[in-house]
């Protein structure tokens, strides 16, 4: 997705998401590498294809859920490498600033 297209400006993070998809209830753990209000991208071997409704939950450190919502994969990279798969997701309500916040201490270290 290009940069014009964004509603809101991207930044380097570095969290944890619970991911399930409407395809299957299984959750796995995914790997958020950039997030925005409006959505983010994750670093996944299990890559859903576009269109795709997920949910996810945001974890701390400890495995607790910070904030849970639901929103579609617009972007699919699928090539069975973990350093390269992935998607990215467009959530149906914008983060939290403070969840946003968060992600972005975590890549930071920045209390």
């Amino acid at each position: 997705m290009s940069e014009e297209k964004r509603k809101h400006p991207r930044k380097a993070a570095c969290g944890e998401l619970q991911i399930s998809t409407e395809k299957s209830d299984s959750r796995h753990n995914v790997f958020v590498k950039d997030v925005s209000k409006g959505g983010a991208f994750v670093f996944s071997l299990n890559v859903p294809a576009v269109g795709e409704k997920i949910g996810y939950e945001l974890l701390d450190a400890y495995g607790l859920v910070l904030t849970a919502g639901t929103g579609r994969v617009i972007r699919a990279i699928d090539v069975n490498s973990e350093a390269l798969s992935g998607f990215a997701i467009q959530f149906d309500q914008e983060l939290d600033q403070a969840m946003l916040d968060y992600l972005c201490e975590v890549r930071t270290g920045k209390k």
